[in-house]
């Protein structure tokens, strides 16, 4: 089902005008891109593709021209990274990352 669906925008929106809610944000999302410069990896690029794919591995792999297991590998680092305790709890967490960063809210 889709968010706008499920009416998460309602819940969504207003972390824009939370500043320890995009303090957070900035934070998590400086991890991915630091480790990315560090690491010359493409995790970002990855979890975006990823949750437009709907979290297909599959589809993911052949719109990137990745094999299945590179994408699994970011994946994992990607978990590692933000250090989040389940699967569940980090599918959750990319995906209000992403709306966030989707419709251009931080600025």
């Amino acid at each position: 089902m889709l968010s706008s669906a499920l009416g998460l925008y309602h819940f969504l929106l207003p972390l824009t005008e939370n500043k320890s809610a995009m303090e957070f944000y900035h934070t998590l999302m400086d991890k991915l891109i630091r480790y990315d410069t560090e690491n010359h990896s493409d995790l970002t690029g990855t979890l975006r593709t990823l949750n437009k794919c709907n979290w297909d591995i599959k589809a993911a792999s052949v719109e990137m021209f990745q094999h299945q297991n590179t994408i699994r590998y970011r994946l994992s680092k990607a978990k590692a990274v933000l250090s989040t305790p389940s699967d569940t709890l980090f599918t959750q967490l990319i995906n209000t990352l992403l709306f966030l960063e989707e419709w251009q809210f931080v600025i």
